[in-house]
């Protein structure tokens, strides 16, 4: 069963992220609707599924992107040297993140870059067990396959 741990809002009551769980394959997932307004509102996110990831014995990450509508180029660093390491000490083996589909980015405004944002953090990695996917339902095949190569 798919439980949600967690709906973040803005100050103004918008959810600009979702954190389910599914306990039965040991995957969390992250959703993203629209924009965070703050670097806090970002980190508190991200900070809570590494929580998660730990307190839960999570061993996969579904990061879903397709709605988020802002880039994130200055957590890349974040990303790579804090919150990465952290959640593959804990025991995640792979995480998935999903991308808007080409085709919506062309009428996105033009500092929305969540693509360049994901694959510039997702290359700081470095690590074959974080891979970016265009369809959610791909990645999750692809978690729950076992396959980490």
């Amino acid at each position: 069963m798919i439980v949600e741990l967690k709906n973040f809002r803005t100050r103004d009551g918008s959810s600009y992220a979702i954190v389910f769980h599914d306990e039965e394959n040991a995957l969390i997932s992250d959703t993203w609707l629209g924009d965070f307004h703050d670097d806090d509102e970002f980190r508190q996110v991200l900070e809570f599924v590494a929580d998660e990831i730990e307190a839960r014995a999570v061993k996969l990450w579904l990061a879903d992107l397709r709605h988020l509508t802002r880039s994130f180029f200055e957590f890349q660093d974040w990303l790579a040297h804090e919150i990465s390491p952290r959640t593959f000490a804990a025991g995640l083996q792979r995480e998935a993140v999903v991308l808007p589909p080409p085709a919506k980015l062309d009428s996105m405004p033009q500092d929305y870059d969540v693509v360049g944002s994901a694959a510039g953090a997702i290359d700081q990695i470095g690590d074959r067990r974080v891979r970016f996917f265009f369809d959610r339902d791909a990645a999750h095949r692809w978690l729950l396959s076992g396959d980490g190569q």
